[in-house]
């Protein structure tokens, strides 16, 4: 795979291993060993400590959390009820060294990149994989073709990118009444300095989209800067957020569900964009060191509260974060406790991954007590996170 360096990269962050049996949290009443709510209206706070290899995502409702299974042959699609901790295996996406489930809709419906060549697919309960294609006539390499980085809770657009040649653009796909376009949106940026001729084009990635498809963001190349914060519209138009930055890399990870709030990283800080206030950073909370990587890589349908990791897993222990304005940085380990969720001795909460619409429900990775590495589902308490 071409763009081979970032799913190396996600996978050493997002890896566990074990048994993939759900361990039950330490709170209300039991059935087989599996937390029973006593209302489910109002489901008490519960921490469910998994060992699935990467944690995808979670349904804006926070009823259905997405992991992949690394642990056999083929990496398998599996389904965590978050209310009862029940987990059924849906599908196999196929190799593990080349295949990525990446987002989940509203009505379940699965974004990935799967098959050989490796292209944007869809996963339905009653269509099974859907394969994409790509926009355009030829790839480079390998021949792959394209890949799907994520869907929007409504269900009707995935964003990604395809291989044109030997540069990536960022593409979009959408369905309605069962037909389906799979088109390219606007480059964005510049290519890197050329000897003579013309400049090269631009790499571009859509990673993320807005709950009703209307908003996409991710990156495109600057110059020498491989990856540049950038957002594009329904009508294809896009721009880099930092048109004028050449020195330091970055790219949009999270969105509201109405497109009009952005997180990310560029150059190790984390920030917040509106187009109202532009960017605003997210400090590293107090613990963490000057040089850690800021990754907001969640938020809550209304943008107020960014969720993600703090760190790097090669020079420190990455440690998971809560940002608002009312509150600024605090570590969600200390917020969680506060809030009165019990945890398992030892554990340290790294990264969040995913989050419910409200905020209430995420999903991401741990350190155990022997520093092994794990999946979770964390519930909250109402007013957990203030906003």
């Amino acid at each position: 795979m071409k763009d081979s360096l970032w799913l190396v990269t996600a996978l050493f962050v997002l890896t566990g291993c074990g048994d993939n049996a759900p361990e039950a949290p330490d709170a209300g009443p039991r059935v087989d060993g599996r937390p029973q709510p006593a209302d489910a209206a109002t489901p008490p706070p519960t921490f469910l400590q998994l060992d699935y290899a990467i944690a995808v995502d979670i349904t804006a409702d926070g009823q259905v959390a997405v992991f992949e299974d690394l642990s056999s042959q083929e990496a398998e699609l599996v389904f965590v009820d978050t209310l009862t901790g029940v987990a059924e295996v849906k599908a196999l996406i196929g190799n593990p060294g080349r295949v990525l489930a990446t987002g989940i809709s509203s009505d379940r419906r699965v974004s990935a990149m799967r098959g050989e060549p490796l292209q944007a697919t869809i996963w339905s309960e009653p269509t099974g994989w859907v394969d994409l294609g790509n926009p355009f006539a030829a790839g480079c390499g390998d021949a792959d073709l394209s890949a799907g980085f994520d869907i929007s809770a409504d269900g009707h657009t995935v964003v990604g990118l395809g291989w044109d040649g030997c540069h990536t653009r960022a593409i979009r796909y959408r369905d309605s009444l069962g037909t389906g376009v799979l088109t390219p949106l606007a480059l964005v940026g510049v290519g890197p300095p050329a000897l003579g001729g013309p400049l090269p084009v631009p790499n571009n990635r859509a990673s993320v989209v807005s709950d009703d498809g209307e908003v996409y963001a991710g990156w495109g190349q600057n110059g020498v800067v491989d990856r540049s914060p950038a957002r594009w519209r329904a009508d294809g138009t896009g721009a880099l957020l930092a048109p004028a930055n050449m020195d330091a890399p970055g790219e949009v990870l999270s969105i509201s569900a109405d497109g009009g709030v952005l997180a990310g990283e560029l150059g190790g800080e984390g920030f917040v964009w509106t187009e109202a206030g532009g960017f605003v950073t997210i400090p590293r909370p107090a613990t963490a060191l000057p040089s850690d990587p800021v990754y907001p890589n969640a938020m809550t349908a209304d943008g107020a509260v960014v969720f993600g990791g703090v760190g790097n897993a090669f020079f420190s222990t990455p440690v998971a974060f809560v940002w608002s304005a009312a509150t600024g940085t605090v570590l969600l380990q200390d917020v969680v406790t506060a809030a009165g969720v019990t945890l398992p001795e030892g554990m340290i909460l790294g990264n969040v991954l995913g989050a419910s619409a409200d905020g209430r429900v995420l999903i991401g990775t741990a350190l155990d007590a022997a520093f092994a590495p794990r999946t979770f589902v964390l519930r909250v308490p109402a007013g957990a996170f203030r906003r």
